[in-house]
C-alpha cells in the first residue's frame, strides 16, 4: 500500500465533510500484490497474478488498503509490469489517476499546449509532467531547486 495526503488528513479527522466515518476505519487508497482468490465472474485475472489497483472506497471507511488482504473489483485492477516493484506499483494508482483525470479528462491537453504543473516533485506532479509531455505539451512546473534536474529528467521544459 502507499500513504497519500488523503490518508493522513482522514486520520486527523480533517475530512469529516467528505467522509463521515465512525472510527476505527481502515485507511488506504492504493495497493499492489498477488491475487490469492478470484470471484466466479472474474474473467481477466487469475490466482497468482501480480496486480495493482485503486479500489473503490466504501461509505463506511472499513475496507481500505492498509490490510493484509483487500477485495478489489475486476475493473479496478491492472496487471503489474514485471519491471515495476510492488512498492513502486503501490505508489501509482491514486496519484497517477488524479494526474490523468486532470491532464487528459478535464484539461484535454494536446500537442502544442502549454501546461503549468504546481508542485512538480509531488506524487501527482510527477505523473502529470510525464503525461502532459507524452501528449506533446510544453511543461513548466514549480519545485525546489534541489528537484530541478529530476523534473527535467521526467520531461519538464521549465522548472
Amino acid at each position: 500500500t502507499s500513504i497519500n495526503p488523503i490518508d493522513w488528513k482522514a486520520r486527523m479527522g480533517l475530512l469529516k465533510q467528505m467522509y463521515d466515518w465512525q472510527f476505527p476505519v481502515v485507511l488506504g487508497w492504493d495497493l499492489s500484490g498477488v491475487i490469492t482468490k478470484v470471484g466466479k465472474d472474474v474473467k481477466d485475472f487469475k490466482v497468482g497474478d501480480e496486480v495493482f489497483a485503486r479500489p473503490d472506497i466504501y461509505e463506511d471507511g472499513t475496507k481500505g488498503t492498509y490490510a493484509e488482504y483487500a477485495a478489489v473489483k475486476e475493473d479496478k485492477l491492472a496487471l503489474k509490469p514485471a519491471n515495476v516493484s510492488f512498492e513502486e506499483a503501490a505508489a501509482i494508482p491514486l496519484a497517477g489517476l488524479t494526474a490523468w483525470q486532470v491532464i487528459v479528462d478535464r484539461l484535454k491537453v494536446q500537442k502544442g499546449d502549454k501546461v503549468l504543473i504546481q508542485a512538480g516533485a509531488g506524487g501527482v506532479g510527477i505523473f502529470a509532467i510525464q503525461i502532459a509531455k507524452h501528449l506533446g505539451a510544453y511543461v513548466a512546473t514549480t519545485a525546489s531547486a534541489k528537484n530541478a534536474e529530476f523534473l527535467k529528467g521526467l520531461g519538464a521544459d521549465e522548472v
